[in-house]
């Protein structure tokens, strides 16, 4: 399958991708629901060349569907990316200042493409820093 031309034939895959990553990254999230069912958000999703955006869903964010306890969600809640996004834009908020905004129901087959065409995310800040903090001296 060719990543960057094939994804839109691919929703309930690239929702099934996008939800696992999610539902893993909120589950090392250390920070617990506040106010009932609220989940704070996560870390956003940074690319292989640099490139970052927010990925949201659940209660109160533009996704579908709107619950936190969702086994998958089918369009996402993006915001604050590090740069304009051409791919993106159909779905900016306020297009005049399209890294200082968000990006309501963007459906999962644009999330995998920005995020292939970017070189794939990398890294999980969370993770990143448990694994350096394993080898470090204790404070």
């Amino acid at each position: 399958m060719d990543w960057n031309t094939d994804w839109e034939k691919h929703q309930e895959l690239a929702s099934r991708v996008l939800s696992a990553e999610f539902l893993r990254r909120r589950k090392k999230c250390t920070v617990r629901p506040v106010l009932g069912n609220w989940f704070p958000p996560i870390y956003p999703f940074t690319c292989a060349d640099g490139f970052s955006v927010s990925v949201q869903a659940g209660f109160g964010k533009y996704s579908s569907p709107r619950e936190d306890f969702a086994d998958l969600w089918t369009a996402w809640e993006l915001g604050y990316p590090s740069e304009r996004c051409e791919d993106l834009m159909p779905w900016v908020e306020d297009a005049t200042a399209p890294t200082n905004t968000v990006y309501p129901m963007v459906p999962s087959w644009v999330v995998m493409k920005v995020i292939q065409s970017r070189g794939g995310w990398v890294g999980d800040p969370l993770e990143d820093l448990m694994d350096a903090a394993k080898g470090s001296p204790s404070w």
